[in-house]
C-alpha cells in the first residue's frame, strides 16, 4: 500500500493511510501522497550512478551520447575528479581507464561508497541522508 514507484524521472509514494488508501482506490483516483519530480540535472546524477551501479562500469562517453551532452558537462554535474575516486582504485576497489571506470569484483561490496562520490548532495554539509557502513 504505501509503495514507491519511479518513473524516468519522478517518484510517486501511495498514501500510508488505509482508509484514504481504499476510499481513493474505490473512486478511481490514485492513491498517491506525494510526488517528486527530478530536476536535469538530479536525473544526469541518478542516470550516472544507476549505469555504475547495474552494470559495474561507466564509460562517460557512452553516457553522454545516451543522454545528447558531453562527458565534461556529466562530470561538472556529479562533481566528479579522478583524484577523488584515487583512494577506491589504491584499495583495488575501481580501476579507471580513460573515461570509463569499472568496479572490480572486490569493489561490487562496496559499490554504495564508491557511487557516493557522484552525487553531491550526499556530500553536502546539509547531508540529510543515511551513509552505508
Amino acid at each position: 500500500m504505501s509503495a514507491i514507484s519511479q518513473l524516468f524521472d519522478s517518484y510517486a509514494q501511495n498514501t500510508k493511510n488505509i482508509k484514504a488508501y481504499i476510499d481513493l482506490i474505490n473512486s478511481g483516483q490514485p492513491a498517491i501522497e506525494k510526488g517528486y519530480r527530478l530536476p536535469d540535472d538530479e536525473l544526469i546524477i541518478k542516470e550516472v550512478i544507476t549505469e555504475l551501479m547495474c552494470n559495474n562500469r561507466l564509460d562517460w562517453q557512452e553516457l553522454a551520447q545516451r543522454l545528447q551532452t558531453d562527458a565534461a558537462q556529466l562530470k561538472a554535474i556529479t562533481r566528479y575528479s579522478e583524484e577523488k575516486m584515487q583512494p577506491y582504485v589504491a584499495d583495488g576497489l575501481l580501476l579507471i581507464n580513460n573515461d570509463t571506470l569499472n568496479i572490480t569484483e572486490s569493489g561490487r561490496f562496496t559499490i554504495r561508497n564508491i557511487v557516493a562520490e557522484l552525487d553531491p548532495k550526499l556530500n553536502s554539509d546539509n547531508q540529510r541522508f543515511s551513509k552505508s557502513i
